[in-house]
C-alpha cells in the first residue's frame, strides 16, 4: 500500500511546492501513510488545486484504508463541483 500513496503523492508534482512532495514521501516510508495522505490533503485546498473526480476516488480510497476521513476536505477541489 505503501507503493500506492507514494505514487499517489507524486501525482502532484509541479503542483504543490517540492519540499511538501518530499516531505510527504518521507513520511510514507517512515509507515505514516494517514499523516501523509493528510498534508496532501491540506496542500490541495490550500492551492487551491482542482483534481478530477477519478483522482478525489483514489484520495478517497487511500483515505479510508487507512481510517482517515481527509479526503472529505478537499471535495469542493473535484473540478465540475
Amino acid at each position: 500500500m505503501k507503493i500506492d500513496v507514494v505514487k499517489l503523492i507524486k501525482k502532484f508534482e509541479g503542483k504543490i511546492p517540492q519540499k511538501y512532495i518530499d516531505e510527504d514521501v518521507s513520511l510514507v516510508q517512515a509507515s505514516e501513510s494517514a499523516i501523509a495522505l493528510e498534508n496532501l490533503c491540506m496542500q490541495i485546498g490550500d492551492h487551491e488545486l482542482k483534481i478530477s473526480a477519478d483522482l478525489y476516488e483514489e484520495i478517497k480510497a487511500l483515505c479510508l484504508f487507512f481510517g482517515s476521513n481527509y479526503y472529505e476536505d478537499i471535495f469542493d477541489q473535484v473540478a465540475g463541483t
